[in-house]
């Protein structure tokens, strides 16, 4: 799971640097909260 764990995160922080939408940040920050509380 750590894996998997740090190539999320990879992708999220690169994602999260490029401008987007209000649309794209809502979903990937709601995408990305639901993922933390699944691993829990």
């Amino acid at each position: 799971m750590k894996a998997v764990d740090r190539i999320f995160e990879t992708w999220y922080a690169e994602n999260s640097s490029k401008p987007k939408s209000l649309m794209e940040q809502a979903f990937l920050g709601g995408f990305y909260r639901t993922y933390e509380g699944l691993k829990q």
